[in-house]
């Protein structure tokens, strides 16, 4: 008799994502994705008109298509730099970059990538603030890692808000991967920096409780446009 026990899978029960303008931009340059259930993922445009939703759309596209690799990720990543960036080239748009954060499943192991300030979050239901799962790969995260002081940089050379790490670049792809187990009942958020630069963590909280996770996605939204809504905003919000 065969007593083997089948390996558990993962599986996300639902999924919603929602994404916005804002109401002092002129274009969404957010991008969202998923494939076959099994991989989720945002993309935050910056730098120019066109470059920004270029970049973020090549992204999205490659990483769905490279996600599935054995490869180590830098080197997925890398493979995705590359596509942006051929991508710009093919647009002729001299700037041009992205963010991204995605959730991606194995069969019984799951990770979140992420490049930049594009963030991941995850609410049990035994918790009352959502955790996060990522950490912006900007100057200030890197000063006070380091030990540096923050506001001595800010007074030497203006904004510490600078992304250290984005796809379009030239530079080495080290994405920060993170090992999650997601259990029933846990819901997680994948979003852009319209959503947390909108609001506290209290308030995503708040917006991760409502009774689905597209009336959460919905709340999000409305969340940052009542914020002031100055940025593009995207939530990916997903339930096991």
């Amino acid at each position: 008799m065969n007593t083997d026990v089948p390996s558990p899978i993962l599986r996300v029960q639902a999924a919603a994502a929602r994404t916005t303008i804002g109401l002092v931009r002129q274009e969404n340059q957010d991008r969202w994705g998923e494939h076959h259930q099994r991989t989720f993922v945002v993309a935050d445009g910056m730098g120019g008109h066109d470059g920004g939703s270029i970049a973020a759309q090549a992204a999205v596209e490659a990483f769905l298509i490279h996600s599935d690799s054995p490869d180590p990720w830098n080197d997925v990543l890398s493979s995705v730099n590359t596509s942006v960036r051929e991508a710009l080239t093919a647009n002729r748009c001299s700037t041009g970059g992205s963010t991204l954060v995605a959730l991606v499943l194995r069969t019984e192991s799951a990770e979140i990538v992420h490049l930049g300030d594009s963030r991941g979050y995850r609410l049990r239901p035994d918790e009352d603030q959502a955790t996060v799962l990522t950490s912006d790969h900007n100057v200030e995260v890197e000063l006070r890692a380091a030990g540096q002081s923050v506001e001595m940089y800010r007074s030497q050379f203006g904004r510490t808000d600078a992304l250290t790490r984005y796809l379009g670049g030239d530079q080495p792809m080290v994405p920060t991967v993170t090992p999650v187990s997601p259990s029933p009942g846990d819901r997680f958020l994948l979003c852009s920096d319209g959503i947390h630069g909108a609001m506290d963590l209290s308030t995503i909280s708040d917006c991760l409780r409502a009774k689905s996770c597209g009336l959460a996605a919905d709340d999000l939204i409305e969340a940052s446009l009542e914020a002031g809504g100055h940025d593009n905003a995207t939530a990916l919000v997903l339930d096991f």
